[in-house]
């Protein structure tokens, strides 16, 4: 396993532009492990695709129709996001994964979001301060696909077997703390919301190309939502 550690690090992007070079960190390849940084973007006020701080991502393979070609085993714990405008940490074609202790803030669209993403835990992380960034939707915790033009069942896929547990999302007034479309054996356990428009959503939806994506088997259990907005 490869292991980046950096407990008392800070690494900081300032190239605005909307293209790979603003990217945060890129993780690639199964057992690869980022531990302990603060990575800080250049902005998280507006939505820019690119910019995701920490992305552990396997070969996404639409162009041919086929399944993704998923890494494993991947950790991120320990670590500041903040200031980005595309997504605090994404988990997307990988599985046995673990997101656990971060602290992702400041930003726009997800704290963490899953994109086909299977068997993993995200645990005790802390998501504060996510805004629309321009769209009409946020989310502090997401599990769902890409559903964009050209994408399907085979080669998007659902997250499924996913457990979330013991967060904190807070300060999300635009849109919702946690949420999944079309999982499947998602669970949502003993998590907390605090001024978040919505505490949690579960349903199912469908991609722009009109494929379904049912909810299915998922569960929620001892969360808690609190609210002063009126």
């Amino acid at each position: 396993a490869v292991t980046v550690e950096g407990y008392g690090t800070e690494l900081t992007w300032n190239d605005a532009a909307d293209d790979a070079t603003n990217q945060g960190i890129l993780v690639t390849a199964s057992n690869a492990n980022v531990f302990g940084l603060k990575v800080t973007g250049v902005q998280g006020v507006s939505y820019v695709h690119t910019q995701v701080g920490i992305h552990i991502k396997g070969t996404d393979n639409h162009a041919t129709g086929a399944a993704p070609t998923y890494i494993s085993n991947n950790k991120v714990r320990d670590c500041e996001v903040t200031a980005w405008g595309g997504g605090g940490i994404v988990i997307e074609n990988a599985e046995n994964f673990e997101v656990a202790d971060n602290y992702i803030h400041d930003g726009a669209l997800y704290g963490v979001a899953t994109f086909s993403a299977k068997n993993g835990t995200v645990s005790h992380n802390i998501v504060d301060t996510i805004g629309l960034g321009g769209l009409t939707y946020c989310y502090g915790f997401q599990a769902t696909y890409r559903a964009f033009t050209g994408y399907d069942k085979t080669s998007a896929p659902a997250s499924s077997d996913i457990i979330f547990s013991d967060n904190l999302a807070m300060n999300i007034p635009d849109w919702e703390a946690y949420d999944t479309h079309g999982g499947v054996r998602i669970s949502f356990v003993n998590n907390h919301a605090y001024d978040t428009y919505a505490g949690l959503v579960m349903g199912s939806s469908d991609n722009v190309d009109g494929d379904a994506y049912p909810l299915q088997y998922c569960k929620a259990i001892g969360n808690t939502f609190y609210t002063t907005l009126g």
